[in-house]
This record gives C-alpha cells, sequence and structure tokens, in this order.
C-alpha cells in the first residue's frame, strides 16, 4: 500500500511519530501532498511540544503560547535551538559597509524578576542557571552552600536545599522534564562519614507542591568535590570517595535502585549523563612525548548489576566485585599535553537518540602568543594543523552518539576538534555558544570570518539598553542551553558585593 492510499488522519499520526531531520529533510521532499501535510500547523505543534517536554526547546512562562505560533515561527523555535538566533549570526563578509561585530543583537522581550534571594555577587561570581525548558532558575546562596529553585511562572522560591552539616561534604543537583523538577542532594552519613545519605523531591508547576520522592542511605562515601549529576529520566551519579580507583555510583530514582561503575584510578576524567548512558572521558600521557591520548567511553545502563537502595543484606565486597564493566562503545586520538578536561552530553533536537558529545581540554602551560600561533596555523590548511595541536592551547572535541543513518545500528562517530576559548564561564549551549568573563562569545570557528581566528572567539554584544526607561540589562550570568535566552544580573553597589537581593533579567532574542 502506497502512502497516498491512506486516509489523511492516519498520515497525521504517522507523521506525529517523527523527528523534525525527518520532517524536513524527508518528507518534505515526497511528493507535493505529503510536502503540504508535513508543513501544517498541527503537525509542528505536536513535535516542538514533545522537544519542550524533554527541555530541548524552551516553552517558558513569559513566551507565547504554541498554539499562538505561525508554522514558521515553530520552525525557527527549532532553528534557534540548532544554530542560534539571526541577531548571533556572523555577518557575511562581502556585505558592504557591515563588520563583523556591527551588527546588534536585536531581542524580542525582556522580564525582569526581583528574585527574594541571598547570591554572592562578589569577586565576578554569579552562580546562576538556567535549566533546560526554560521553567525554572537555579542559584547557589549563602557562599555556595544553599541552593535555591524558583519557578518563573510565579518568580517565586520554591525549594531551597538543606545547609551544609559543619565540612562534611555536600552536593546538591537540578533536572527538570515539562513543568516537573527533580531535585536531588547527596550528604555523606555515619559516624566517619563512610556512607552517603541521597534524598530527592518533586516540583510540579500545575499543583505548585514539593514531594520528597526517595531517602536511602548507599554504602558507599560520596566525594569531597561537587561532583553529583542529575538527568530528567531520574538517573543521578556522584564520584565516591575511593583513592585506589575511579569510582561511580548511580542512584535510579523512579525504581530506588543503585549500582557502581569502577575504572583504573586516572587524576584526568570526567563523566556526564546522558539519556541511558554514562560517558567517562580521561586522558593518558605518553612516556617522553609531546602527545597524550584522549579515550571516551560510553556504558549504557542497562549493563549494569543493579541493587535496590534498601537492600543492605548484599555484603559490600559482593557488590563492589560487579562493578567492573566493559564500555560499550569507545574512541581514542591523540591530544596535545592536557591539564584537565571536562565532558559534557546534550541531545539533538533534529535526531530521535542521537547525542553530541563535548569534550573541553585545558592544556599545559597555555600563553596568548601559543593561541595565536595555533590558531594561525589552524587557518591555513590541514597539514599546517597538525604543527597547531602541538602547540599547550585549549581545544575541543565534539563526538556524535546515536543512530546513524536513520534507524542504523547505534555508533560512535570520530570527533571533530577545534579552538575555543580559554575560559568559560558554564556550560557551552547546543548552538556552540557559551559566557566568557561575562561576554557571549561564537565558539564555533567559521572559516573565513575576517581575522576572528587571530583574536580569538566571536564576542556577540548584548549589553544593550531597555527600550522602556533605558536602564542596563546587567553582565550577562547565565545562558539556556536550547534557545536564544540570555539571564543577566544588574550590577550591584561594591558595598553589596558580599550578598544581596539580586534583580534578574530575561533576554530572548530573535
Amino acid at each position: 500500500m502506497h502512502l497516498d492510499d491512506l486516509p489523511v488522519d492516519i498520515v497525521r499520526e504517522i507523521f506525529a511519530w517523527c523527528d523534525v531531520y525527518t520532517v524536513l529533510r524527508r518528507l518534505m521532499l515526497v511528493s507535493r501532498d505529503v510536502r503540504r501535510l508535513a508543513k501544517e500547523k498541527s503537525l509542528w505543534v505536536v513535535l516542538v511540544r514533545d522537544l519542550a517536554l524533554r527541555g530541548l526547546v524552551d516553552v517558558a512562562p513569559h513566551k507565547p503560547p504554541l498554539s499562538a505560533l505561525s508554522t514558521r515561527q515553530l520552525v525557527a523555535m527549532v532553528r534557534h535551538a540548532v544554530i542560534g538566533p539571526h541577531s548571533w549570526l556572523p555577518a557575511p563578509i562581502l556585505r558592504p559597509g557591515r563588520s563583523e561585530s556591527g551588527a546588534t543583537p536585536s531581542t524580542t522581550r525582556a522580564v525582569t524578576l526581583s528574585v527574594p534571594a541571598i547570591v554572592p555577587t562578589g569577586n565576578g561570581y554569579t552562580p546562576v542557571e538556567l535549566v533546560p525548558g526554560g521553567r525554572f532558575l537555579v542559584f547557589r546562596t549563602h557562599m555556595l552552600d544553599v541552593m535555591q529553585l524558583v519557578d518563573l511562572a510565579s518568580g517565586k522560591c520554591v525549594w531551597q536545599s538543606a545547609e551544609r552539616a559543619g565540612d562534611l561534604p555536600f552536593s546538591v543537583d537540578v533536572s527538570a522534564e515539562g513543568g516537573v523538577a527533580i531535585m536531588v542532594a547527596a550528604n555523606r552519613a555515619g559516624l566517619d562519614g563512610a556512607y552517603t545519605e541521597i534524598k530527592a523531591w518533586q516540583y510540579s508547576q500545575t499543583t505548585r507542591l514539593v514531594e520528597e520522592t526517595l531517602v536511602a542511605t548507599l554504602p558507599v562515601a560520596v566525594q569531597t568535590q561537587h561532583t553529583l549529576m542529575l538527568t530528567p529520566t531520574q538517573y543521578c551519579v556522584f564520584r565516591t570517595g575511593s583513592r585506589d580507583y575511579y569510582e561511580l555510583a548511580v542512584v535510579d530514582i523512579r525504581r530506588a535502585r543503585f549500582a557502581m561503575l569502577r575504572r583504573p584510578a586516572n587524576d584526568l576524567a570526567d563523566y556526564c549523563i546522558f539519556g541511558e548512558y554514562i560517558a567517562i572521558a580521561s586522558g593518558t600521557s605518553k612516556f617522553l612525548s609531546l602527545e597524550e591520548s584522549l579515550t571516551l567511553e560510553i556504558y549504557p545502563f542497562r549493563a549494569f548489576v543493579w541493587r535496590s537502595v534498601h537492600d543492605w543484606a548484599t555484603p559490600l565486597s559482593e557488590l563492589l566485585g560487579s562493578v567492573y564493566i566493559l564500555p560499550a562503545y569507545s574512541h581514542t586520538i591523540a591530544t596535545p599535553w592536557l591539564a584537565n578536561l571536562f565532558v559534557s552530553g546534550l541531545p539533538d533536537p533534529l535526531h530521535a537518540g542521537r547525542y553530541r558529545l563535548r569534550v573541553d581540554t585545558h592544556a599545559r602551560h597555555a600563553n596568548p602568543t601559543a593561541e595565536m600561533l595555533a590558531a594561525y596555523h589552524a587557518a591555513r590548511g590541514p597539514h599546517a594543523r597538525a604543527l597547531a595541536e602541538k602547540i599547550a592551547l585549549p581545544w575541543s572535541f565534539t563526538y556524535v552518539f546515536g543512530p546513524g543513518g536513520g534507524n542504523g545500528p547505534i555508533r560512535l562517530d570520530a570527533p571533530t576538534a577545534a579552538w575555543r576559548a580559554s575560559v568559560l564561564d558554564t556550560d557551552t549551549s547546543f548552538a556552540g555558544y557559551a559566557l566568557a568573563r561575562g561576554q557571549l562569545v561564537d565558539t564555533v570557528v567559521h572559516p573565513g570570518a575576517g581575522l576572528s581566528w587571530m583574536r580569538g572567539p566571536r564576542v556577540v554584544p548584548v549589553h544593550a539598553r531597555s527600550a522602556g526607561d533605558g536602564s542596563e540589562y546587567g553582565t550577562p550570568c547565565a545562558l539556556a542551553r536550547y534557545s536564544p535566552t540570555v539571564v543577566s544580573l544588574v550590577p550591584k553597589a561594591p558595598e553589596d558585593a558580599e550578598g544581596t537581593p539580586v534583580v534578574l533579567t530575561l533576554l530572548y532574542f530573535e
């Protein structure tokens, strides 16, 4: 049976189960009738609503509802999440009378919130985070010991973590999906701090109530550093305090179970969780060599040996005896000398089940001269790039993980390398933008974009003035992952640097 022989309602239902890439790049090319159905507003409302429920596009309370937007505006929301807004893109080089930094980003709206909380504003540090989905704000208060969750729909603080008990390690993380936020706290327990107490809460924008969903004690100790990570699928991962191994504890909050993952000890390693997987990036030095190797390993959660968080009958030795798991996917490349690395994973809004993994490296002995020379050699071509990689400077390696070629087998593609900003304040958005020293920068290297490769990443000016009262928006302190939204902090007087109630402004760009 041909697709044209099916009833129109059945065809619409089939299209609603497709991802955005299939609708844009495949269904649009089948026939005129299929193209007409693929451009219907009702279909794009379903596609964008599904992305919004997973936090891949922002449907903030201050934005119009999806039903009030046109098909072009719905497609633009996905486009902004993938490549950024029009006003952030670099200006064409051949356009006369317009330089790269001459374009001023335009905002669609600016929403100001007076947050009743105390945050440290001194030393240029503003611990503010816009949770993916655009519905919640998170920031740490009182010298980073307390985390607060702000519901942007009501503009109120709806949850606050407990203060740190003495010098014991304490870590909190927040994740959101749709209108529900999940908060998890991990704290050492016991007389000698050999155990970890896990607490989880859930907040719903519909009921505006906070519910405690899990309280458990694990027979492992959380590490001193803040290493807790949480996903919308309610998987929580933290590193244990083991000195002999690189050991991770994975907690399934929804099913009240946990598992352990152990690898050889490595001081140069980092991890992230995405979907149903955990990725570990590690660096290994070579003896008497200018190069090091960067290895990315991916472990599926289904391969773990799970235990109930309330099952204390299982001996710890038996539990730790089954934590050595081989990675399902692995890739190793040669890199310059590394001093530190950071790995992050973001779902791809265009392809279902596909993720973009990014490993940002901090090189040893980096200096402005080395960065300039390396960027110069990198722009000359692939042959000179090998020399650039020998120079100690920060690089970013981007991997693509997921089904290849439609519904093909899952694979981990070879990474693409690019020179990036030396100092990033926040994680990089999916479109490649990040905050560096209070400025919005484009970390993607645009070939032939003037002399930007000599000056460093392209800076996007966002220090505009309000159209209403002419007041300044302040310094950017947070950036959305999947939308052109920037959170700025109103500057405060020097005498208020230790802590003061802040006024945050959300800038929505087009």
